[in-house]
């Protein structure tokens, strides 16, 4: 009988790997690839992560867009045009202007009446 050893190839150099030095085998493979293999399963992980988080992401992108029509929306009713708005801030001057025609007339008149107390 045949001593049969399996051998499995390792996919990143393409050594052979047997039972009595796989763990020697492995290790330097590791260390020889250690920046390819961390860069792989930075790659998987990210993709992985990407996958699970995807349909949290287009909620949140159509949420926000969503947002943003109804700002756009309430801002086109609620600001009035020009001309009502250059209205509106003319009557509240000329409100202003009357109650300091009101407020000079009274101390007028009480000014006049102290005068015509002295007299």
């Amino acid at each position: 009988m045949k001593n049969s050893v399996s051998q499995h190839v390792c996919p990143h150099c393409k050594q052979p790997i047997t039972a009595n030095n796989s763990s020697q085998n492995l290790s330097e493979v590791i260390s020889k690839n250690e920046d390819e293999i961390v860069e792989e399963i930075k790659t998987k992980a990210v993709k992985a992560t990407m996958k699970a988080i995807r349909p949290l992401l287009d909620k949140l992108e159509e949420a926000a867009k969503q947002q943003s029509q109804e700002a756009q929306q309430s801002t086109n009713t609620a600001t009035p045009d020009f001309q009502s708005q250059m209205q509106m801030m003319q009557a509240a001057a000329r409100e202003k202007m009357k109650m300091r025609e009101l407020k000079v007339q009274a101390k007028m008149r009480n000014f006049q009446g102290k005068i015509a107390k002295r007299s």
